[in-house]
């Protein structure tokens, strides 16, 4: 919903033909409660993946889920990410910034870098915790409300996470985005299969 009033949702009616798509966001904008024509075809679904009566009261299953945007503002990120899976049969679909690999000195980096931890989050400083300074720098500032969780997580981490859950990637991308203010970010873009790949 965010800044894009739900374009997401609405291509894959459009533009690649998918008779029925739910669309889920905890807020509504002020344009999609103005203006029909962006809600029209979608079954907008206004409630929190990480909400177990509210994801109970989506449909059983469906052939394909994506989360664009949604994995890095989760509290328990496992958790959502498990109960977006409950529903998914086939194929799950992940659009999220990223910490390149070749950043995170570590492989299956996963670190907050916002929140009201922040201060407390890297108890050590080596030469690449300073290159996040950025976000920490963003998650301190006024615009951004103390609850804010942002995680930073590398390619690496978000494919052993799907791994430990059960699915396994069959086509992955990573590139720049003109979104990304912060040069050192990509865009990841992932498909994903229950089990062995297809």
């Amino acid at each position: 919903m965010w800044e894009v009033d739900g374009y997401y949702s609405k291509q894959f009616l459009t533009r690649f033909g998918i008779r029925k798509v739910t669309m889920v966001d905890a807020e509504e904008s002020e344009n999609w409660r103005a203006d029909p024509a962006l809600r029209e075809g979608l079954d907008f679904r206004k409630g929190d993946f990480s909400d177990e009566r509210f994801m109970e009261s989506i449909a059983p299953s469906y052939d394909l889920a994506t989360a664009y945007d949604v994995l890095l503002h989760q509290i328990d990120l496992r958790h959502t990410l498990s109960l977006m899976l409950s529903k998914t049969k086939r194929f799950f679909l992940i659009s999220n910034p990223v910490i390149p690999d070749a950043i995170m000195p570590y492989r299956n980096s996963l670190i907050l870098l916002s929140g009201s931890l922040s201060p407390k989050l890297i108890p050590f400083h080596e030469q690449w915790t300073k290159q996040m300074d950025y976000w920490r720098n963003f998650a301190d500032s006024s615009n951004v409300e103390r609850n804010h969780w942002l995680w930073g997580m590398s390619p690496s981490f978000i494919e052993s996470l799907m791994a430990g859950l059960g699915w396994q990637v069959v086509h992955k991308e990573i590139w720049r985005d003109s979104f990304l203010q912060n040069q050192r970010w990509r865009m990841g873009g992932y498909v994903f299969t229950r089990g062995a790949a297809e």
